[in-house]
């Protein structure tokens, strides 16, 4: 069979339909798995940097319960009670057959309708005493830990001025100023007024039984900069806490009881614990609830499970400033500051993606609504036309927006190689910033992609129109 001019002209504008309508898939998917950097919500640098942020403790006090913290002073630490969800209690249903169970979650109709009561839940709340007592502190001014690198030599041994008042999270020093006093680096909770350790020199009682010991004088200890509650070793995600969720009877221990006995669930190289946090003082946790008003809260629940709030410990942890080498300070490329300034102007990049969403979700729209229009209008109607122009002048826009990013990557090149084979920090800190580094580089690997992609539907675009 021989094919007239007109159609193979049609079989040609077939099959560069059929081309197009490809390329604009893998546009899509291209865009979508090209990943935004989100630097601003990565809950692990900004970890980081809230704890270099912080300044080391001074003085700790007790105040009342009824009292909030001193303007210039905050809680010792602050955790989210989790609260408890909503259940079902079946236990006095009307039929028989039907378990007397607790199950989670509201009732429903038919669990209403054969005399199942709903449980309800408890909101969260924030809890900060501890010991039956609220701890506030206030922390050093204008003394955190980018100030403090100051005093640091590039051996490791502090300048002629500065002394050491304490050490990191991988026991290097922590030089302050020969002319200030050193800030606390030492705390204990005990049964006993007088300390063991002649080193303490300062002491609040906290209760009858409780008293809170201080001291300036370990100098060879971390300092407390952070401090952290946990039921168990602290979750490496600082979004996540370890905690047992339920202590509620449930049927077949639906909600976590026996899932494990944490709730960390992230992994960083294969570690879920933060190991540079370490205990400062344990409790249990029916105490800790009594304490902070929680228990009257959930003993009115029915089956309660007491004796698991009894055996189940809870924890305050304290870190130190996070590990920096001091041999990066002197190198401009690896120094903390500006890596943290350049990875804030990274967030642009997200911006860009968003664009290029919208440009490749516009263009399947309008190849779209395209086919219809050739098909029943012609190529030449002026609709028609008129659809060849916005789509050439979108991707162009598309193109020149790719090309900037591209650039802007470009100009990141030395940043993006200092932060994937970065070594200054701990294990964590250099998988953070080597995460972005490498994020980067595949941002930069997707916009060529799409880039070709884009130029290629250009192409199709301009050979249709030719037809």
């Amino acid at each position: 069979m021989m094919f007239t001019k007109k159609s193979k002209s049609d079989f040609l504008s077939y099959l560069l339909e059929f081309i197009q309508l490809v390329l604009l898939i893998i546009l899509i998917y291209l865009v979508i798995k090209s990943k935004p950097l989100n630097t601003y919500d990565n809950v692990f640098l900004n970890d980081l940097i809230d704890n270099w942020n912080k300044s080391p403790i001074t003085r700790i006090l007790k105040i009342e319960n009824n009292e909030t913290c001193p303007d210039n002073a905050n809680p010792l630490f602050s955790y989210e009670w989790e609260g408890t969800n909503p259940a079902c209690d079946c236990r006095k249903n009307n039929y028989f057959g039907i378990k007397a169970e607790i199950f989670p979650n509201e009732c429903s109709l038919i669990q209403g309708f054969i005399g199942c009561v709903n449980i309800r839940g408890r909101r969260k709340r924030e809890v900060t005493k501890w010991k039956d007592s609220k701890i506030c502190i206030e922390r050093m001014q204008n003394a955190n830990y980018f100030s403090l690198r100051e005093g640091l030599g590039s051996d490791g041994e502090c300048n002629p001025g500065y002394k050491v008042c304490g050490v990191d999270t991988k026991k290097f020093k922590l030089c302050f100023p020969d002319s200030i006093d050193c800030p606390i680096n030492k705390i204990s909770f005990t049964n006993s007024e007088k300390a063991s350790n002649a080193n303490y020199n300062k002491m609040i009682k906290l209760s009858d039984d409780w008293y809170l010991h201080s001291s300036n004088k370990h100098v060879n200890d971390t300092l407390i900069i952070d401090v952290k509650y946990s039921e168990g070793r602290v979750c490496i995600n600082p979004s996540e806490t370890n905690y047992k969720e339920n202590h509620l009877k449930l049927k077949g221990d639906i909600q976590n009881t026996h899932k494990g006995n944490h709730k960390c669930i992230t992994k960083l190289n294969k570690v879920m614990f933060d190991q540079r946090f370490s205990s400062i003082d344990s409790n249990s946790k029916f105490k800790f609830y009594q304490d902070n008003e929680i228990l009257k809260l959930v003993e009115v629940l029915p089956q309660l499970n007491a004796q698991d709030l009894i055996h189940t410990v809870s924890n305050i942890h304290q870190r130190s400033f996070i590990y920096w080498s001091p041999f990066c300070n002197n190198n401009t490329q690896l120094d903390p500051v500006k890596l943290l300034v350049e990875i804030n102007d990274l967030s642009s990049f997200d911006g860009y993606l968003l664009v290029f969403k919208i440009f490749s979700i516009t263009l399947l729209i309008l190849n779209i609504m395209f086919i219809p229009v050739y098909y029943l209008l012609g190529q030449q109607h002026k609709y028609q036309v008129f659809m060849n122009t916005l789509l050439v002048i979108l991707l162009i826009a598309f193109i020149v927006s790719n090309i900037l990013m591209v650039f802007l990557i470009l100009e990141k090149l030395p940043l993006i190689n200092n932060l994937s084979g970065i070594k200054c920090g701990d294990i964590i800190s250099n998988q953070i910033f080597q995460t972005i580094g490498n994020n980067i580089e595949k941002l930069l690997d997707y916009c060529f992609m799409i880039l070709y992609i884009v130029i290629s539907l250009l192409a199709l675009l301009v050979l249709k129109c030719s037809i």
